[in-house]
């Protein structure tokens, strides 16, 4: 292997590392969490007089699994979908373009996100190990990321500065190991929507069933107790009027039995309509509603296990040239804690 490749001890001695594996388009949200938070631990190391802090991220084989080779993002009706790529043969023509259609079909505004990020497809004739590695130079690009094999790194290599994991179990026992933050995204149209149901984002972490109960009770349709009321007033004023239509002229209660019942056929038939409208709404918002809980826990998994890096960047706009910025310095504070984060940069909370 030429020594060029090969990392050696000076670099990696500086180093925060990351450990990952092959995967397709960066594999799930959370190798990029990962990633990002070692990004953050390297400017903090560069604040406190550390110059020589950097990013490594190791691509290891030994990591991957099959759904290392899948691209999980939702469709329109916020179920998740998976497109798949080979695991160990080279990607050809048909697959790539193949790739490239059922995202276009299944993301609003592919095109103009794959013209922006194009290192999120594989070139043809790439294999999933060489597609992974420029990826994940693409996208570290700017922060002056390395990325290596494992069969690059020396045969004893000295350990990192500090490793952030993916679980907890580190690579390298003797240097620092940071424990990966659980994180979840919302994006901008999670939020409004969850505003307009009256649920916090800590809410939209809550079972499918358990959120939809909730709603029930924080909003009961207005249009039906206005209208208990109405019909409880009606009947009230309608018997008030009996007594009065008689004094006037006995003959008039024909009338105003025919009055009465013209009057609860029309409020009847108005009670059907507008429960069929109240019940098309309630379907609605529970279509809204799965969307966003599929969109948080995608087949109850977390969102960093059960969706793809390139639904939050594309279908969430999660911003990755700025994604160090979204990401709290202080994160070591919330060990252990889920962090909600916006796509828009507002810190949402921790559960």
């Amino acid at each position: 292997m030429p020594r060029s490749l090969v990392c050696n001890n000076n670099l990696f001695s500086t180093a925060v590392a990351v450990r990952v594996p092959p995967a397709i388009a960066g594999g799930e949200i959370r190798f990029f969490n990962r990633v990002l938070q070692a990004q953050v631990e390297v400017v903090r190391l560069r604040d406190a007089g550390l110059a020589a802090a950097h990013l490594i991220i190791v691509i290891d084989p030994a990591l991957l699994r099959k759904r290392h080779s899948q691209i999980k993002v939702l469709n329109e009706k916020g179920d998740v979908v998976y497109f798949s790529g080979p695991e160990y043969q080279p990607f050809q023509s048909q697959e790539c373009e193949r790739l490239q259609r059922s995202l276009a079909e299944t993301i609003p505004g592919w095109g103009s996100f794959a013209n922006a990020h194009p290192f999120f497809i594989p070139t043809p004739n790439t294999n999933l190990l060489e597609h992974s590695r420029e990826f994940w130079k693409a996208l570290t690009a700017a922060s002056s990321g390395r990325v290596y094999l494992s069969n690059e790194l020396e045969s004893k290599p000295s350990p990192p500065l500090a490793e952030v994991g993916l679980d907890a179990n580190p690579t390298w026992p003797e240097c620092r190991f940071i424990h990966g933050q659980p994180t979840t995204w919302f994006s901008v149209k999670h939020l409004e929507k969850l505003n307009s149901l009256d649920l916090s984002p800590a809410n939209a972490l809550l079972p499918e069933k358990k959120l939809k109960k909730r709603i029930s009770k924080n909003k009961p349709s207005a249009l039906r107790s206005q209208f208990v009321q109405f019909k409880t007033e009606l009947k009230s004023q309608l018997s008030e009027l009996q007594p009065f239509a008689e004094v006037e002229n006995a003959r008039l209660l024909g009338a105003w039995s025919r009055l009465r019942r013209d009057l609860n056929q029309s409020v009847n038939r108005f009670e059907q309509s507008a429960e069929r409208a109240i019940r098309n709404n309630h379907g609605i918002q529970d279509s809204g509603l799965h969307a966003i809980c599929q969109a948080m826990q995608p087949h109850n998994l977390s969102q960093e296990q059960g969706l793809s890096l390139l639904c939050a960047a594309a279908q969430f706009s999660l911003p990755l040239n700025k994604a160090t910025e979204l990401f709290p310095s202080n994160y070591d504070d919330f060990r252990a804690e889920n962090l909600l984060l916006s796509t828009n940069g507002d810190y949402l909370g921790r559960i």
